[in-house]
């Protein structure tokens, strides 16, 4: 196999253009995988003999030993319920996932995506369909996200925006004024409290975070999340990076948000990319 690397650009904001994947090299990954697939299989070999030879024990009396293999591999080797063409047994096929999910996230091509593309995205590449890794599937996704990058940015936006700031009869966003009201935001029950909004949270905050140059965060150190204990916790006043948070047992959540600057950015943004948005109630 000819050597190959691939040099991938992706916008991150939309004027500033950031590598995502430098001179990854596909062809190695590849091979790794091609070997592995290999010895797998000369394992599968070797267990099919293993069984044979328990068969020929004498006077088993019905216990068939032989089994404790054949049960031990029978997820990995069951048929599949997928197309015709697609012989790939199910070792083959986690396998292949997770090589594309380490690309994924290795690109940051998730970083410009809402939870709605990003589930969309996870779909697409890890289901039971999940493509196999080769390099001509890899060019051609990596391709076409990059090619679409300014696209998933604005569908991104759009995604934030819609559950926060959105004018339905016109079908574009407002913009965004001093606060956002969020209504059905907490579920008050007889013993516990929940945050319904992490997502959407989190969507507005990868946005910000985007126009301010400062990393994603990970889920787990999300603003969402973070308002999400704090709800648990039926704490109803609080602060994070970016909103002054205020919420009441109805479930209506009030987000004013901290940086005057930064909504007039985000405004400028909503501006560019939405000519007919409406200004806020």
């Amino acid at each position: 196999m000819p050597y190959k690397k691939l040099n991938w650009i992706l916008l991150m904001n939309l004027n500033t253009n950031t590598n995502i994947i430098e001179s990854i090299e596909i062809d190695r990954v590849i091979a790794i995988r091609e070997h592995a697939i290999s010895l797998y299989k000369e394992s599968l070999s070797k267990a099919a003999e293993a069984i044979e030879i328990l068969k020929t024990i004498p006077n088993t009396n019905n216990h068939f030993p032989h089994q404790c293999i054949e049960d031990d591999l029978i997820d990995l080797q069951y048929p599949r319920n997928t197309n015709d063409d697609d012989n790939r047994t199910r070792f083959e096929l986690w396998l292949d996932r997770k090589i594309w999910k380490m690309f994924i996230d290795k690109s940051g091509i998730k970083t410009i995506m809402s939870n709605k593309q990003i589930e969309k995205l996870h779909y697409d590449l890890y289901d039971m369909k999940s493509p196999i890794f080769n390099f001509e599937n890899a060019l051609s996704t990596f391709t076409s996200l990059s090619a679409n990058k300014a696209d998933s940015f604005k569908n991104g936006l759009m995604d934030a925006l819609q559950s926060v700031s959105w004018d339905y009869k016109s079908n574009n966003p407002r913009y965004l004024g001093k606060k956002i009201i969020m209504d059905n935001a907490v579920s008050v029950r007889k013993y516990s409290t929940r945050f319904n909004k992490t997502d959407t949270v989190n969507d507005l905050v990868r946005i910000f975070c985007i126009l301010q140059k400062k990393p994603i965060h990970e889920f787990q150190n999300s603003v969402g999340l973070y308002i999400s204990d704090n709800v648990r916790t039926n704490n109803k006043n609080f602060e994070t990076e970016f909103f002054i948070v205020k919420w009441y047992k109805k479930g209506t959540m009030h987000l004013l948000f901290k940086s005057e600057s930064l909504i007039n950015n985000t405004n400028d943004l909503i501006a560019k990319l939405f000519p007919s948005a409406l200004p806020p109630l």
